[in-house]
């Protein structure tokens, strides 16, 4: 199973994280989402790539 991590720098707050965490969980495959507020990265354990990135767009945040 794939491990992606991905760069958001606009998360700041638990709000963002809970909207991340939220979306990306619905993505099929996904089995874990760790949201690090400090280092602004997205950990995605499973799941289609592009599925995730689109999750990521639709909470409202862009990846660098």
């Amino acid at each position: 199973m794939a491990t992606h991590t991905y760069l958001v720098p606009t998360i700041s707050c638990g709000h963002c994280k809970a909207a991340i965490e939220s979306e990306v969980t619905k993505v099929a495959g996904v089995t874990a989402v760790d949201v690090d507020i400090e280092a602004k990265t997205v950990k995605v354990e499973g799941g289609d790539d592009t599925a995730v990135r689109e999750a990521i767009d639709e909470a409202g945040f862009a990846i660098a």
